[in-house]
């Protein structure tokens, strides 16, 4: 592993670490409600790329979401053919997502560890959960192992750093940070989002291959004009 694997976070009050999980809590809500544009790239790049033809490949298929936060992507995916189950580090965002959607196995655990057995799953979904990891590398090693060879993962992330993400970010969610706790935003959201598109991506094509790639919302392949990048992942094989 890299010497910068894992980064390391600074360590957080009792405070901060409140008004972190109660932040991520609200604006999971408030974000489908308010950004709508955003949010069907987000799930519909993972839903439609788990097409008709990978379907009739192998039939019922086991699902795993890491990362799945209150589920909204669970309404996009046909679990007439699934087994979903949602992995979610964060206790009081589980609580709910328990509530909300009874249909789908919940998982309290970090997707940088151990939480499934060997060749587990024949797909996996991660929706702006890769720039939040401190070891990214061992998350794509779990996420490698936890899939069955012949499997297929898709990703969002967002162009983290770009002039089109930064001024989005600037007028949704740091607005509602200020709203909520009129104090600085700086520390939280560099604790949130540590990790850039190319660092993801680098780290990525180590086990997987990256089969497809579309951004958003500019069809073209430049991250400056373009707030989130969908991928479609197929493991590579190891010794």
């Amino acid at each position: 592993m890299s010497a910068k694997w894992p980064k390391q976070l600074p360590a957080f009050t009792e405070e901060q670490k409140r008004m972190k999980d109660e932040f991520v809590h609200k604006w999971l809500e408030q974000f489908p409600q308010k950004y709508g544009a955003m949010e069907v790239f987000n799930h519909n790049y993972p839903a439609k790329s788990f097409n008709k033809r990978d379907r009739k490949r192998k039939g019922f298929w086991r699902v795993v979401e890491i990362g799945g936060g209150l589920g909204s992507h669970v309404p996009y995916e046909d679990l007439g053919c699934q087994e979903y189950t949602i992995l979610e580090i964060r206790q009081n965002i589980l609580d709910t997502l328990v509530k909300k959607h009874p249909e789908v196995k919940c998982l309290l655990g970090d997707c940088q560890g151990e939480y499934a057995v060997e060749n587990t799953f024949d797909r996996a979904i991660a929706i702006h959960v890769l720039e939040h990891l401190p070891n990214l590398p061992e998350a794509l090693r779990q996420l490698h192992k936890v899939l069955k060879e012949d499997g297929v993962a898709h990703v969002v992330i967002p162009c983290e750093g770009s002039l089109a993400y930064t001024i989005c970010r600037k007028i949704s969610a740091e607005r509602l940070w200020h709203k909520l706790y009129h104090t600085d935003y700086t520390w939280f959201i560099k604790s949130e989002h540590i990790n850039l598109p190319d660092e993801i991506i680098e780290e990525i094509e180590k086990l997987f291959e990256i089969k497809y790639k579309r951004f958003f919302p500019i069809p073209l392949p430049f991250q400056f004009c373009n707030i989130a990048i969908g991928m479609t992942l197929y493991p590579k094989k190891t010794d």
